[in-house]
């Protein structure tokens, strides 16, 4: 019928059913939740180190971490294993990033995309690979743009509260959690939404370092921009 059964719905398997079996956790925004085949049971304990193996309905096959899930650590990203074009990127369930002293932990509601993001895809020009990664990038989820909402904030973060609303750098923001240095961030304003602002920080930063930092350009001069409709040559204008 496609509707769970009681024992289904809090996260407890409840015996196959026509071939299929419900893994989903109540709260959870696992991809992996839903019906699916159990292909591999295996656990030591009721409710602890209970991992599924579960073939979707497109034939992959995923591992799902049930007491991980259950507990609300898992984090759904985008990630890569190698470079190329943008069949390398794949959605895959993985553990949140942990926090460092002066890190944040960020629920992401918008990232940005700039010319930046495709060259760490890709690889290319091939000098970005000594620093990011020789044969493949050292962080496997893509993306630095992000705005969102602060859900943890590390020991030594003086800047930030739980639930501030903030837009900045971070690291991974292809995800639906990512961290972020605390002074890489500011305050979201209220009549900016979540979307524009992940599309400021790294085309306006550009632009403004480009036109203040080493243009150093003073009121009365003219200038001339060169790729007006990109991301920076918009905040340019």
């Amino acid at each position: 019928s496609g509707r769970p059964e009681p024992d289904q719905a809090r996260g407890r398997p409840a015996g196959r059913r026509r071939g299929r079996l419900l893994v989903g956790v109540a709260g959870t925004k696992d991809p992996a939740a839903g019906w699916g085949e159990c292909v591999m049971v295996q656990g030591s304990r009721p409710g602890r180190e209970l991992v599924m193996a579960v073939r979707g309905q497109e034939g992959q096959t995923t591992e799902v971490d049930v007491a991980r899930a259950a507990a609300g650590s898992t984090n759904v990203a985008v990630m890569q294993d190698r470079y190329g074009s943008a069949d390398v990127l794949r959605l895959a369930t993985i553990a949140r990033p942990e926090v460092a002293d002066h890190e944040v932990l960020i629920r992401v509601q918008a990232a940005g995309l700039d010319r930046g993001v495709w060259h760490l895809m890709a690889g290319r020009p091939y000098l970005v690979r000594l620093a990011f990664g020789i044969r493949r990038p050292r962080n496997r989820v893509p993306g630095t743009d992000l705005a969102g909402t602060i859900i943890t904030i590390g020991a030594g973060v003086t800047s930030w509260s739980v639930g501030d609303e903030v837009f900045g750098f971070g690291t991974g923001s292809f995800a639906e959690y990512a961290v972020a240095r605390e002074d890489k961030l500011v305050r979201k304003p209220k009549d900016l939404s979540f979307v524009q602002a992940a599309a400021v920080p790294t085309s306006a930063a550009t632009a403004l370092q480009a036109l203040c930092d080493v243009g150093r350009v003073r009121p009365g001069q003219t200038v001339l921009v060169l790729g007006a409709s990109g991301g920076v040559g918009s905040y340019a204008v």
